[in-house]
């Protein structure tokens, strides 16, 4: 029976050590994927890359006229003549909303 124990608790501390790497590895993950996350301006946008289809007007902030010269028009997720990839409905194209993202790379 001794022989069954012994191995038993060297298993233990080397659980433990494992599952505190992993820990340690999904905080150093995690981490890493803030400052990207922070890059897009709106939870909107994230929640449309991960795949969780389009969000209202309200959600994205929306507004029918342009904001400190941004639009629809100039952004990359606008889709003429009145469509966005990530706002559902129709939009102007000289709207706007907070997940604007210029389409000449400024």
């Amino acid at each position: 029976m001794s022989r069954q124990t012994a191995p038993a608790r060297q298993r233990q501390p080397l659980s433990r050590r494992h599952f505190i790497g992993r820990i340690i590895t999904g905080f150093a993950l995690a981490g890493a994927a803030i400052p990207a996350m922070a890059r897009e301006r709106d939870l909107g946008f994230l929640l449309f890359a991960q795949g969780g289809g389009k969000i209202s007007k309200a959600d994205a902030h929306y507004q029918d006229k342009p904001n400190n010269g941004q639009q629809c028009a100039g952004c990359v997720h606008f889709q003429a003549p009145d469509r966005c990839q990530i706002v559902e409905g129709t939009v102007s194209p000289r709207g706007w909303c907070s997940n604007f993202k210029s389409g000449t790379g400024r």
